[in-house]
This record gives C-alpha cells, sequence and structure tokens, in this order.
C-alpha cells in the first residue's frame, strides 16, 4: 500500500524507516524530492517501483549530508549522497530500501552493490559511504529486532491514522510528538485530509476523531 510522506508516495515501510531517520537526525531538515513509482529520467528507473526515496541535500551542510546517509543506513537504506561531479542533477541523497518487496529490477541491482560495496552507479566506482558501522546491509526488520526495549516501548506507541477511503495515511510516534504541533506539519496533515493524534486520551482531539480510521501498530 502506498503512503504519503512529506508530500511523496512512499511504500509503508520505507515511510516508517523514514520516520525513523528523521528521529535519528534532531535539528536537521529532511524534505524529499522524489519518491517511489516516479519515472525521473536521470533515475534511470530505479524510482518506478516501491523502496526508493531521494532528499534534498543542496541547502544541507556537508556534515549533515553525511549524517543522513549514515543514519539511512543503519536503519536498512542502502544510501548514497549524489552529487554534480557525477551527473547532471544536485546535490541529493538516493535510497532504495534493503529488503523492500516491489523495488525496480534497477533498484533491486542498486541494493546488490551496495552490498557488494560499490556506489551503484553506472560507473561501478567505490562505494564512497559510511560503512564503518555494525551490519553494513541491514534490513529495516533487523534493525527493529536490535533496538532497545524501551524504543520498542515507544515504537508501540505509534499511530496510523487514515481516511476512510483508505487511500493515504500518516504514521506517527511518541519522539515526533512536539513536532506534531508545527504550522507546517499541520498543514502537511490536513492538505491529505488526515487528523494529527498523539494521545489517544487526548480529549481537545475527541471530536475531530469522529468519522476517522484510528487504530494503533
Amino acid at each position: 500500500m502506498s503512503v504519503w510522506w512529506k508530500g511523496v508516495q512512499l511504500d509503508e515501510r520505507s515511510a516508517e524507516m523514514m520516520n525513523e531517520v528523521v528521529r535519528l537526525c534532531p535539528g536537521i531538515t529532511i524534505s524529499p524530492s522524489q519518491g517511489s513509482w516516479s519515472g525521473a529520467d536521470a533515475s534511470a528507473g530505479t524510482h518506478s517501483g516501491a523502496g526508493a526515496i531521494d532528499l534534498k541535500a543542496v541547502n544541507l551542510s556537508d556534515a549533515h549530508r553525511q549524517e543522513i546517509v549514515l543514519q539511512m543506513r543503519i536503519v536498512g537504506w542502502a544510501a548514497w549522497l549524489r552529487t554534480p561531479a557525477q551527473s547532471d542533477w544536485p546535490y541529493h541523497i538516493h535510497g532504495i530500501a534493503v529488503g523492500c518487496s516491489g523495488l525496480s529490477t534497477a533498484a533491486a541491482d542498486q541494493v546488490d552493490d551496495f552490498l557488494s560495496g560499490r556506489n551503484g552507479l553506472a560507473s561501478g566506482a567505490p562505494d564512497d559511504g559510511p560503512r564503518d558501522f555494525d551490519h553494513v546491509g541491514i534490513t529495516w526488520e533487523e534493525y527493529c529486532g536490535r533496538q532497545r526495549p524501551a524504543d520498542k516501548e515507544e515504537d508501540s506507541m505509534n499511530m496510523v491514522i487514515r481516511d476512510r477511503s483508505g487511500s493515504a495515511y500518516l504514521l506517527f510516534g511518541a519522539s515526533a510528538a512536539s513536532g506534531l504541533y508545527d504550522n507546517s506539519v499541520i498543514e502537511e496533515i490536513e492538505r491529505h485530509g488526515l487528523i494529527p493524534v498523539v494521545d489517544m486520551d487526548d480529549k481537545s482531539f475527541n471530536a475531530a476523531l469522529k468519522g476517522r480510521d484510528v487504530r494503533a501498530v
């Protein structure tokens, strides 16, 4: 099932992975420029299936670019920083979700490149991203299984909020609660006809919940 994440389409698993990347990168602006099921020519087919995302990086510092790539890899993305020196494109971060069902053939080939220590481009050059961490090539499921019990307890507070048609929904976690009241986030939620919910016991949202499907995950 596809979901909207910050204005682009992703599969549900990839959206959960990106929510975790955001949590792991406090203070860094993470904005996508392209999601999945997209056909930009420069992407060479890697975005034509599920499990693909590009993030804007032009206005990020190099330290922030590298931190996002690292955290994406830690949670299960084959991720690289793409630079203008490599091709006719701006600085951006390209990610393919390892182990994702529904990858395009080109995206699956990039995962193979990542696991083999290459950069995922036609040049077949060595991987230029961080690999000095445990379990390079880990999947999202393996990452979740390695988290501390406290993290799992926090994850249990995530909610799925969707409209009655079931056509779109967003995931929120307790760790993101403070951000849910930011005006830009509220506008993004409302743009998709969804309702922000932090706590099911929050009486201020009771009326808004009427006519909506809200369930725990």
